[in-house]
């Protein structure tokens, strides 16, 4: 592969919504040329060297891994969704609540969408997290 999963976490507002679409392909399928990642965004009516660049930003802004692939350029997750979510979901904690995991979470259970029992669990969980050593 042309990169490592070892490498740092891009920045995530480095990502657009096409980025992000696309990301999820990629994830979904773990490996892909741009025609794989043209025909599951169907819908979206891209054009296939569109897809090129912006698979090609992904890789130059660390996201994406490429190999060779036959005669085309194989694609691979630089980065797990998991690391991407934790980034987005730590800068949105601390541009929006000033870090405050539990602020956040009262933020989400505003909404109205979980029950008295699942708010007990998330209490559990943060208090879980706020003991943790950092």
């Amino acid at each position: 592969y042309g990169g490592s999963m070892m490498g740092s976490m891009p920045k995530p507002a480095a990502l657009g919504e096409l980025e992000l679409e696309i990301m999820k392909v990629v994830w979904d399928r773990d490996d892909v040329v741009v025609a794989d990642v043209v025909a599951a965004l169907g819908a979206r009516r891209l054009h296939y060297n569109t897809v090129m660049t912006v698979m090609s930003r992904l890789a130059r802004k660390g996201y994406l891994m490429t190999y060779r692939r036959g005669r085309a350029h194989g694609y691979r997750p630089a980065v797990t969704r998991e690391a991407v979510s934790r980034a987005y979901l730590e800068d949105v904690t601390r541009h929006f609540f000033g870090g405050s995991v539990p602020r956040t979470v009262a933020a989400l259970l505003g909404k109205g969408r979980e029950t008295a029992r699942g708010e007990a669990r998330l209490k559990r969980l943060l208090g879980r997290l706020e003991r943790r050593p950092r």
